[in-house]
């Protein structure tokens, strides 16, 4: 057995050679000479032995021919043995090259254009040469002087976002929503700031504020929009009031799993920080960055879930957030990313959200797959990590002064 395997192992290495290819053709031509010019037209034309088995018994034209066609049976199996293994390796080659292929094409989608490159690197220079060291200090602050120093940081990082999608003419927009925790008791909120706003525009009727451990709102004056072609501008008073409530529990028991009881985008990014996030030995902003392409299906990405995040959202609310959308208002966000704004003394709990949205339907452009688009987004939301957090910063100190006024 080991000397038929050693021959096998031996042809098999031979068998790729045009030489065996050669000797197999040869004894083809060898075998059918051999059958058709010895074979008999009875049927022992081809039966090798006779009765007595002695050698003047023996058929040797047919004989030989049995012979040969057992060693060309031999030749050709090692011969297409050896085609089939090699058949193999280039079918692994293949996918071998198409996966890298698909790696580099990712590569291509997800790794910032060059004008996005050439504008971060101006964006992060002008913030901490002239951004930063114009801020007013601890002895000037003033509420209006850092609005707008965050407003300017809110271009910076809109117009980025404009720079990462520089395939088609989309608008950018960014905003600042502040959390204002709710009152032990009934007002749960600043009757002089919020008497006014629809607090429960995005709950149901019947939902208690008890319920709440307080809203996201977005205040006048941190809302920016860049336009294509057009410089970066602050969206003045006057603009429809923008509130969520944030349950105190954020998420519910269900029969198929724990489900987020928070809207996507401001609030789940809220949320998703400091009920998990945070918590980490070494947590990363973009863990809780959450967005949302084609919010015209904002219905189907609650009931179907937004990657491995599940929701248990009333239908009523979910009506409620199709209606904003049709309006005028809601009609300029198509898609968007929200990122928690984190506090630095030490507590690392998010206080706020930074919101940035496109009038189109795909965040940051369309690619060839969602899966090559999510990435892409993520890969822009890491990159953009530093800026966050100077505009959490900016946002921290504005809000120690203004506060007092919202009944914070």
């Amino acid at each position: 057995m080991v000397a038929v395997r050693f021959l096998f192992v031996w042809l098999e290495d031979r068998a790729r050679s045009p030489w065996y290819g050669a000797v197999i053709t040869a004894m083809t031509v060898v075998l059918g000479t051999l059958v058709s010019y010895w074979a008999r037209p009875n049927t022992s034309g081809l039966i090798p032995f006779g009765w007595p088995l002695w050698p003047l018994a023996i058929n040797w034209p047919a004989f030989l021919s049995w012979l040969f066609l057992v060693l060309w049976l031999v030749l050709f199996y090692t011969r297409q043995a050896a085609e089939s293994k090699s058949v193999q390796g280039l079918r692994k080659s293949a996918l071998d090259l198409k996966q890298a292929v698909d790696e580099v094409r990712v590569g291509v989608f997800t790794l910032p254009p060059e004008s996005f490159l050439g504008g971060f690197s101006r964006q992060i220079a002008n913030i901490h040469t002239k951004l930063l060291s114009g801020a007013p200090r601890q002895t000037v602050l003033n509420n209006e002087k850092l609005a707008d120093v965050i407003c300017t940081l809110l271009i910076m990082v809109a117009g980025l976002a404009q720079g990462y999608d520089d395939d088609r003419p989309a608008q950018y927009a960014a905003n600042v929503m502040v959390f204002v925790p709710a009152r032990m008791s009934d007002p749960y909120f600043d009757e002089r700031r919020f008497h006014k706003l629809d607090i429960r525009r995005f709950l149901t009727k019947e939902y208690c504020l008890d319920f709440l451990e307080g809203i996201l709102f977005l205040p006048e004056g941190l809302s920016v929009v860049v336009r294509p072609g057009i410089q970066g501008e602050t969206l003045g008073k006057g603009r429809e009031p923008l509130i969520f409530g944030i349950p105190k529990l954020y998420r519910e028991e269900k029969r198929d799993g724990r489900k987020w009881a928070v809207l996507p985008g401001a609030p789940l990014a809220f949320a998703k920080w400091n009920d998990t996030v945070r918590k980490s030995d070494a947590p990363e902003l973009r863990d809780a960055v959450q967005g949302m392409d084609d919010i015209e299906k904002f219905g189907e990405h609650v009931a179907k879930g937004i990657g491995q995040d599940k929701f248990c959202i009333h239908s009523e609310v979910v009506d409620a957030i199709n209606e904003y959308h049709k309006s005028e208002r809601g009609q300029t966000v198509r898609s968007f990313q929200a990122f928690p704004l984190v506090r630095v003394d030490g507590t690392r709990t998010a206080f706020g959200v930074l919101n940035i949205d496109c009038d189109q339907p795909v965040f940051l452009g369309e690619t060839s797959s969602v899966i090559d688009s999510r990435k892409r987004q993520q890969t822009f939301a890491a990159v953009i990590t530093p800026i966050v957090f100077e505009i959490a910063n900016a946002v921290s100190l504005w809000w120690e002064l203004v506060k007092k006024d919202y009944g914070a």
